[in-house]
């Protein structure tokens, strides 16, 4: 030791430099792994295409009533969902450049969730939406993606009915902590959608955005929903975090960069953190278990 005392605000700064370090070490292994389930996903789907085009010209020689007419239906079915999870693999690994075109979030949230629900009548919506929402630069089709795959998840969630609250706000030069540096100082767009379900506890939220992490039984689910919606989000510039508390349910909140009536380019975040949770944005708000109705 050389016997020289160092500031608080040196051992703070020491800290954060190893912190980003572990964080960019991780994060590089994530690029690589998803490089390479990409890579797989890509031709995988290429062999399940050929497939169903194959059972497709038989079907139309296929006599409805024959003995084995269960067998090939189940054949189908499970590669059509065999081409849906390597979708959301995609989706997660390599998210493909979006088309750009402003986009104006209410609309979409409110089209996308009326529908969704339309079916499920003991699931309860309100609406909290900034009347002066900025607008956002996109690809409609993938952000209406990312909003199925959270209001799927909210759905499974509250198997006995429940509420789901979706809010829409303007946050001015967002400063927090936890956000990745890209949108730090720019506007944002923020999106919430809290569900009434049993929650999820600490160890779970960690994992959530893991890729094939589930908590459902076998055949329940890909555990790629939150996964591949991180993606796109993250090829939009921005990025989800989750909060929850126990019996509470849960809340995504969504960021995009906002936009100020014109198309600027939106590109995928650099992978300076790992795919998995990341810390509530503090300085944004109070908790959402705090603001919505319950």
């Amino acid at each position: 030791m050389n016997g020289v005392a160092k500031t608080k605000t040196e051992l703070v700064a020491e800290l954060e430099e190893l912190r980003r370090r572990l964080v960019e070490s991780e994060s590089q292994k994530m690029e690589a792994l998803g490089i390479l389930a990409g890579g797989i996903a890509h031709n995988f789907n290429n062999l399940l295409q050929v497939m169903l085009g194959g059972i497709s010209i038989i079907e139309t020689d296929l006599d409805k009533s024959h003995q084995n007419i269960e067998y090939y239906l189940m054949v189908k079915e499970s590669i059509k969902k065999g081409s849906e999870l390597t979708r959301q693999l995609l989706n997660f690994s390599q998210p493909e450049k979006h088309s750009e075109k402003l986009i104006g979030l209410n609309e979409v949230v409110i089209g996308i969730a009326s529908m969704f629900f339309d079916e499920h009548k003991n699931i309860d919506i309100v609406y909290q939406l900034d009347d002066d929402l900025h607008e956002i630069a996109g690809d409609q089709s993938q952000i209406e993606q990312v909003l199925l795959n959270i209001l799927q998840n909210a759905l499974q969630a509250m198997p006995d009915g429940g509420l789901v609250t979706i809010q829409t706000k303007n946050i001015s030069h967002g400063n927090g902590p936890a956000l990745p540096l890209v949108l730090r100082g720019g506007d944002l767009v923020s999106l919430t959608i809290a569900d009434t379900g049993m929650g999820i506890n600490e160890k779970t939220q960690k994992r959530v955005f893991d890729p094939f992490f589930t908590t459902r039984g076998v055949g329940e689910g890909s555990g790629l929903g939150l996964a591949s919606a991180l993606g796109l989000v993250k090829n939009h510039g921005g990025t989800i975090t989750v909060e929850s508390e126990p019996q509470k349910g849960v809340a995504f909140h969504i960021y995009f960069p906002a936009v100020n009536g014109k198309i600027v380019e939106a590109e995928a975040l650099p992978a300076k953190t790992p795919f998995g949770i990341e810390a509530l944005p503090s300085g944004l708000g109070q908790s959402v278990f705090e603001s919505v109705p319950r």
